[in-house]
């Protein structure tokens, strides 16, 4: 990890999503198994990519690579995941928070919608998210409810 803050980060406004030959693996206490394979793509900025396959192909594993997300005992064996020139496995972790990830780096995982608690409304849930992930500050703002029915 590089102990060299990042500068400016407006200037991935225009950059590169570059995944260059990126290899997973996860260790378990059976096996080694090794959920990605040698896996290389672009995405230009302001593009959406959507994720198909099969169960178990390694979809969550390579969104989890690229938000630098992966859990323990999982590791990038080969490979680089580079916004524009910054390799986001380089960067000190506070840096992956403050500046890239949720901000310039985002996803959605399977089963979303599951995700939201029922005790809470969206609203507080959504700031709560928005809190977490950015300096905004929270602020109480009435919210108007609008009424959805038809005449």
């Amino acid at each position: 990890m590089s102990d060299k803050p990042l500068q400016d980060f407006n200037r991935f406004s225009s950059e590169k999503l570059r995944i260059s030959d990126a290899s997973v693996q996860y260790s378990t206490s059976q096996a080694e198994i090794l959920a990605l394979d040698h896996v290389t793509f672009e995405v230009d900025f302001g593009d959406t990519v959507g994720i198909a396959g099969e169960s178990g192909c390694g979809k969550s594993t390579l969104a989890w690579t690229i938000m630098r997300g992966l859990p323990e005992n999982a590791r990038l064996l080969d490979g680089r995941i580079l916004l524009g020139s910054v390799d986001i496995y380089a960067i000190q972790e506070r840096e992956m928070n403050s500046k890239i990830r949720w901000k310039e780096i985002a996803m959605i995982p399977q089963s979303a919608m599951n995700t939201f608690d029922p005790v809470f409304t969206i609203q507080d849930q959504l700031v709560e998210t928005i809190r977490i992930h950015s300096d905004v500050r929270r602020r109480r703002q009435s919210v108007g409810q609008r009424n959805c029915s038809s005449s």
